[in-house]
């Protein structure tokens, strides 16, 4: 029996997705703390009897090692407890604390997730009546990045979700705004439909609203997640042409926020959501641009973290929804 390997894949990505219904990265992350807390807790008491009763220094060490760690992993539970009283100065030097360490492992994620293009496959279900979704993802990315976002945008009942690869991360955000468009026209004739909504991750962001723009009426929605709207002034030690466009107050940022209040303009509905501790976007307001209406500022939240947050994931969820409720008006 012949078996199609493409089929296959689809399959397989398609069972994954629907057999953790309501799979949550947070949920995970507080069992793996609970259980790590307690083997902790049970290895320094059996390395503590056994240093007693062999007298041995290697093991007292190691009891050592395991109690900093013990000690540590206590202190990010007391951390999480204690947030909510904290003063507002305390508070915002927690939250830049909260926002590296969240980005180290998202780091990790990332490097982690290049596997997930094999299962990556287009939607399976490209006749359905939904708009198409594209996901862009930013500077020095690439698609398989947006696994759990497009994982938890399936779950929600978003079936028609796409992605697509930049190539190299040194070009223009023009020659990236044609990648897309060539994208776009794929989904057009896969699926029949001519409009789309765009998610973009930081420059991804730029790169989207640049394109609904060159389009005119193709894209009806954008949600920018960390992108520098305004430009950032971490934008110079970036390499490529791209981050030098970024840059805070370059012609380019200046002509794409023309572009977008011409978008808004004519009817393009937009959502910013950024964070107050990204490091990577400085300042943090440079995310939005407009009225607050259509903003939404995360608290802790680090600029690759944006790809692996549930808060994020809830809050897309959520505007999607009330775009397509017609609740959401624009900035």
């Amino acid at each position: 029996m012949k078996v199609n390997l493409s089929d296959l894949k689809q399959s397989i990505s398609v069972r994954l997705e629907e057999s953790v219904p309501d799979f949550r990265i947070s949920r995970i992350a507080d069992v793996a703390l609970k259980a790590l807390i307690v083997a902790l807790a049970a290895t320094t008491v059996a390395l503590g009897v056994a240093a007693i009763v062999l007298t041995s220094l290697a093991l007292t060490n190691a009891m050592g090692v395991t109690i900093i760690a013990l000690a540590v992993l206590l202190g990010v539970v007391f951390f999480r407890e204690a947030y909510p009283v904290m003063p507002d100065k305390m508070k915002h030097v927690a939250d830049y604390i909260k926002s590296i360490v969240l980005d180290i492992f998202a780091a990790i994620a990332m490097g982690l997730s290049f596997p997930a293009t094999l299962f990556m496959k287009e939607p399976y279900d490209e006749k359905s009546d939904q708009q198409p979704i594209l996901l862009v993802h930013g500077y020095l990315s690439h698609r398989a990045h947006w696994w759990y976002i497009r994982m938890r945008l399936r779950m929600a009942g978003h079936r028609q979700v796409y992605t697509v690869n930049l190539g190299t991360p040194f070009n223009s955000i023009e020659d990236f705004v044609a990648v897309v468009d060539r994208k776009v026209q794929e989904i057009q004739r896969k699926t029949g439909k001519m409009k789309i909504k765009i998610i973009g991750h930081s420059m991804g962001g730029l790169v989207a609203s640049h394109f609904a723009h060159q389009t005119e009426s193709t894209v009806t929605h954008i949600i920018t997640l960390g992108s520098p709207l305004q430009g950032t002034h971490l934008a110079p030690i970036g390499v490529g042409q791209c981050t030098h466009q970024m840059c805070r107050e370059s012609d380019y940022i200046g002509e794409l926020n023309g572009k977008i209040d011409k978008l808004k303009q004519n009817g393009t509905k937009f959502h910013h959501i950024g964070s107050n501790a990204d490091i990577i976007i400085r300042p943090n307001c440079s995310a939005y641009v407009g009225d607050e209406q259509n903003h939404h500022e995360f608290c802790g939240l680090g600029h690759i973290s944006y790809l692996f947050s549930d808060r994020v994931a809830d809050k897309v969820i959520e505007v999607l929804h009330s775009f397509d409720s017609g609740q959401s008006e624009n900035v």
